[in-house]
């Protein structure tokens, strides 16, 4: 059988690939989404960092609610083990451990790789069928990876601080290449695996979200990006480019081959309603699912799978000096508070809120979070 992988998607900056794969007998893709029942479908998924739980609409029928990792964990899923279904894995921000649930069942991996501050960017780099560890290190630009064909790890320097690293395959060769997305100039820098050619090319706008994928099926990553102003995904394909609009504000792009066609659908998760719109491209059908909770804790919302650090943080959170609030939805001990809105200029704080003293950080869609509620 020969197998060769499939260019999957990413979005957004500090990015975190959400993998997964399956096989048939002509030839092996890997499926863009999370694939748990490995039935070559993206699985509608979130992940809830404040208690490591994932939540999983299967494609072919039925729910999974598990939990795997520790709060406050970073969601890496990928098919670790080549076995053509996701695995549950999560990336450990502080220490840079990786711990990884294989869905084969063998024993599940723990293995440090990475520092505080890399950003987690798992993929096929050696084509092999398997995911390989990967962290992007923004403090130097340097990628390292740990190959599973081989077991040896190398270092690639490609980027800078402000970069995104977006991994795809994108000259159809089965590896992964190191991709940065420049946001300041809206600059696309690509170096392709196991050579010295570049591909550069100027596409987006001043507060674009990246987003990269296989969205025709040519086994090539194509180049896309999400403009939350007015919704739009615009994705240059070799055959001109296609637009798509979800309309709404508060929403993250993900992408997934949700119908099994071998294409990228685009697909946004709603983050005040928790609601994912998917386009199917094959039908142009929209396909609507609620799954996941929007509050924000004290480590951050939910996370739809597939989608990015970048886009789950494309709602900026700005730190707020010191002050007074009005606090909805405290805790049971007084400490924190889940809504912290500014004290109003009459110094009374609505019925049904309480008044407190803090630091909170606040989100451009008017949600507050307060960290240190006192």
């Amino acid at each position: 059988m020969h197998s060769r992988s499939i260019a999957r998607f990413l979005c957004g900056a500090a990015s975190i690939s959400m993998l997964g794969s399956f096989s048939f007998q002509a030839q092996a893709r890997t499926v863009q989404g999370v694939d748990r029942d490995g039935d070559g479908r993206a699985d509608v998924a979130v992940y809830r960092p404040l208690n490591a739980r994932w939540f999983v609409t299967i494609s072919n029928g039925g729910e999974s609610n598990e939990v795997f990792g520790n709060k406050g964990d970073i969601a890496v899923p990928g098919d670790y083990d080549g076995d053509g279904r996701t695995d549950l894995a999560v990336f450990h921000p502080s220490n840079g451990f990786w711990f990884i649930n294989h869905s084969s069942g063998i024993a599940p991996k723990a293995k440090q790789w990475g520092l505080s501050g890399d950003v987690p960017v798992p993929a096929d780099y050696d084509g092999d069928g398997k995911t390989d560890l990967a962290v992007y290190r923004p403090s130097s630009g340097y990628w390292y990876l740990i190959n599973s064909r081989s077991g040896l790890s190398e270092s690639r320097g490609w980027g800078l601080s402000d970069d995104v690293p977006l991994p795809g395959d994108y000259n159809g060769d089965g590896r992964f290449d190191f991709a940065v997305y420049r946001p300041s100039l809206a600059q696309w820098h690509i170096l392709l695996n196991g050579s010295a050619q570049t591909i550069f090319s100027i596409w987006g706008d001043a507060g674009d979200v990246p987003v990269v994928a296989d969205f025709d099926g040519d086994w090539v990553t194509d180049t896309a990006i999400y403009r939350p102003r007015d919704g739009y995904f615009h994705i240059k394909l070799a055959s001109g480019l296609r637009q798509y609009r979800f309309v709404g504000a508060n929403q993250i792009p993900i992408v997934g081959d949700y119908d099994g066609d071998g294409k990228a659908d685009p697909a946004v998760w709603n983050t005040q309603t928790s609601l994912f719109t998917i386009s199917l491209m094959a039908t142009n059908v929209m396909k609507t699912e609620v799954l996941g909770f929007n509050d924000f804790t004290e480590y951050g919302r939910d996370v739809p799978l597939v989608s990015t650090l970048y886009a789950q943080q494309s709602v900026p959170r700005i730190a707020l000096a010191q002050g007074t609030w009005c606090c909805a939805s405290c805790s049971p001990d007084g400490k924190t508070c889940g809504l912290c809105q500014v004290k109003p200029g009459t110094g009374l704080c609505p019925t049904g809120t309480k008044t407190k003293t803090g630091d909170c950080e606040s989100t451009d869609d008017g949600d507050f979070l307060d960290l240190t509620c006192r």
